[in-house]
This record gives C-alpha cells, sequence and structure tokens, in this order.
C-alpha cells in the first residue's frame, strides 16, 4: 500500500467519525463501507496484474473476490432498521483480506 493511499484512507476513518458526531443531533448516521476485490472497470478479472484476477482469490481469506450482491447487501444493512443503532463505524466489506493485510501477502492457516 503506498504512503498516498493508506494516508488517505486513515482521513477518511478519521472525518466519518468527527461528521458522525456533528451530525447526530439531526437524525443523520455516518457509517462507512470500504470495499475490497470488486471485479470493476479498473479491477477486470481477466487482468492478471489486478486484484480480482482468479490468481488473488488465495490471498483472500473467504478465497474470492466480491459481487454485487456482498457489496449490496452490506449497503443495505446501514439503510436497514437493523442498523438504527450504528453510527460512526467503518465495515470492510474484503472477505478478510484485513485480517491479513500484514505485508506479507500470506494466510495464516
Amino acid at each position: 500500500m503506498s504512503t498516498a493511499y493508506s494516508g488517505a484512507k486513515a482521513g477518511l476513518e478519521h472525518i466519518s467519525k468527527i461528521l458522525a458526531v456533528r451530525l447526530y443531533p439531526h437524525g443523520i448516521r455516518v457509517n462507512v463501507v470500504a470495499p475490497g476485490s470488486f471485479p470493476t472497470d479498473s479491477n477486470l478479472p481477466d487482468n492478471p496484474y489486478a486484484m480480482s484476477h482468479p490468481s488473488n482469490d488465495k490471498r483472500i481469506p473467504l478465497g474470492r473476490s466480491g459481487t454485487p450482491q456482498d457489496i449490496t447487501a452490506t449497503i443495505m444493512f446501514f439503510a436497514s432498521a437493523a442498523s438504527s443503532y450504528i453510527t460512526g463505524q467503518w465495515i470492510d466489506c474484503d472477505g478478510g483480506v484485513m485480517l491479513v493485510a500484514n505485508g506479507t501477502n500470506k494466510i495464516a492457516p
């Protein structure tokens, strides 16, 4: 991960918490969904250098890239009454990548 990317991601997490504190009096909840590897125009599964390429599935604890249904379900959770008591939270919708993102690119048994 690049320094700039890491800094931007940390900034996003911090500002989401600040906004959650400032906006809850107005009935607005602020939560973040941080997607992992999902096939997109810039992350095509047929590109051998893309994270969504099937050769990278072994680097993802759940063994696959995300699907549109995976990200939609996470967003729908935040939009539903099931999350009515949740604000200022960050969910990594990434198949567990952040659990093993230790710089080794290895998944521990």
